[in-house]
This record gives C-alpha cells, structure tokens and sequence, in this order.
C-alpha cells in the first residue's frame, strides 16, 4: 500500500511521518519499479499550523543512488469552487516566490480513475502564467493537480481538488493558484 500511494498522486493518510523519510527507498527497494525516479513524499501540516513539507524526493531510481531533494510548490490560497467559467474547468495560475505570473510550466491533470491531461503555463500578454483543463465528467470525483519537469517527473505535491462533492457542491470551476520558488 505505501509503495503504491507513493508512485500515484492520491492523498493517503500514512500516520506518523517522523520516519517515513528512511523507509521510503527500503519500500520502494522491496516492491522495484523502474519508474521510480522522481517520485516524492509531501505531507501536509497546513492543519498544524504548517503548509506543505517535503520528506523525500527520490532523484532516481531505488539502488541507483539517488539522493534526497527538497521541493518548492505549494498552494498560494485555497481552491476557489465557484460557477465562474464556460463549462467545467480547472483554471489557475501559476506564480513564482513573488507572486508575479510564470509561463512555461507544465501542469498535469489525473482524475480519480486514471484519466490525465497535461498543460503549460500561457504565455500571451492577457493570460501569463495561466492555465485551464475543461473537466470532461459530469459525476461528482477526485482531480489531482501536480507540476511536472521536462521528463514528466513529479515535482510538486497532489494538489486535490474535489469536483461537485464536499465543499464543492454543485461549482463546476475551480481556481487555484500555485506558487514555486
């Protein structure tokens, strides 16, 4: 089960994490996948009082000798759900350290069942550093946002975005803003 959680971006509730740091090459070692590289561990303290903490960032693959990275995106607000858009639509932004607009990042879209879509930041005058995914499904479910590098690479937590459940409801958009830096 942790091996899995870790190669697919779904938010899983591991318990305590003082650990997991040491244990995740050992999990990923017994279960070897050759896609392992880049595969990260975030954990969320935003209800500690903290924000998005990352504990492993696996640069290689498992016996390979990969080291581990810190990472550096994060949510700059909530996820705003709301009937402000043509359609079903995840539309966001994304922004550096600062919070001016970045274009060229490469942003990916999963959904609960396995369907993705990928998208780069925009770069025109009117819409730098946005992005959008039309949502093709109407039925309530689970998206995952993450940033991705050149190779495909997980570079950012999964960030969850509940569409037409929870605090959702009935809003076909969401909005988010990412920040790195």
């Amino acid at each position: 089960m942790i091996a899995w959680s870790m190669r697919y971006p779904t938010a899983v509730n591991l318990g305590a994490c003082d650990q997991l740091q040491a244990l995740a090459p050992q999990l990923l070692a017994a279960n070897a996948n050759p896609n392992d590289a880049g595969l990260r561990i975030l954990v969320d303290t935003t209800d500690a009082g903290g924000g998005v903490v990352e504990i492993a960032n696996m640069n290689a693959a498992p016996g390979s000798g990969g080291a581990l990275l810190s990472g550096n995106y994060v949510l700059a607000g909530p996820v705003i759900h709301d009937a402000n858009c043509p359609g079903s639509y995840v539309m966001g932004r994304m922004v550096n350290a600062d919070g001016a607009p970045v274009a060229g990042i490469t942003v990916y879209l999963r959904d609960e069942w396995g369907n993705y879509a990928y998208t780069t930041s925009k770069s025109g005058a009117s819409d730098y550093g946005q992005f959008d995914f039309p949502i093709p499904a109407a039925a309530p479910h689970q998206l995952y946002l993450t940033i991705v590098d050149g190779n495909g690479n997980q570079i950012s937590p999964a960030f969850a975005i509940p569409h037409k459940q929870g605090e959702a409801g009935d809003a076909p958009c969401h909005h988010v803003v990412i920040q790195g830096g």
